[in-house]
């Protein structure tokens, strides 16, 4: 019912919509506000959003305005404007995001993590690996007790990486002057 109200307010002010059948909306974001940040003009993108993995867009022209994560004083949204706000917030460069979620997970987006490991441990392990394939590939001893889920889920947590990474580079056609359509 809520979306039917938010189409018809759409329409009403005619602001276009844009939505690819088995695609993610984040990914068609990402892929439009990427777009814009190396058009001619270099239009600066604000995404507001809920989704904390959009903030591995954060460039000079790609600012995140992240719903519900203010103070609630001053205003609702936490403002995501460069790497180090990403760093600030999730404890990673916007580039480690993917990896970061492959191990801890996102229950927003029903991204299953590695048992035992939080945003605490998750960031301890990409900052000195720098990526799970690195991880795996220097796993000691003394990382056994942790990783021992890790090794045993690394199928589901490399999946979790790729799904948790937005597709940069959907085919996105100029129709007219601001008008645009996506193909796969």
């Amino acid at each position: 019912a809520q979306l039917n109200i938010i189409m018809e307010v759409l329409d009403g002010y005619n602001i276009p919509k844009y939505k690819k059948k088995g695609q993610e909306a984040d990914d068609v974001i990402a892929t439009f506000a990427t777009n814009f940040s190396k058009d001619e003009e270099q239009i600066e993108t604000f995404i507001i959003t809920g989704d904390k993995d959009l903030t591995q867009l954060v460039n000079e022209k790609i600012n995140i305005a992240l719903l519900g994560k203010g103070n609630g004083k001053d205003s609702n949204f936490r403002y995501i404007r460069n790497d180090d706000d990403v760093i600030d917030y999730l404890g990673v460069s916007p580039d480690k995001i993917p990896d970061l979620f492959g191990l801890m997970g996102d229950k927003s987006d029903g991204i299953p993590g590695v048992t035992g490991i939080g945003p605490k441990n998750g960031v301890k392990l990409i900052t000195t690996y720098q990526n799970l394939e690195n991880l795996y590939k220097n796993i000691s001893v003394r990382l056994i007790t942790c990783m021992h889920m890790a090794i045993k889920q690394k199928k589901q947590h490399l999946y979790a990486m790729k799904v948790s990474q937005v597709i940069l580079q959907l085919f996105v056609q100029k129709k007219l002057k601001n008008s645009y359509s996506i193909k796969m």
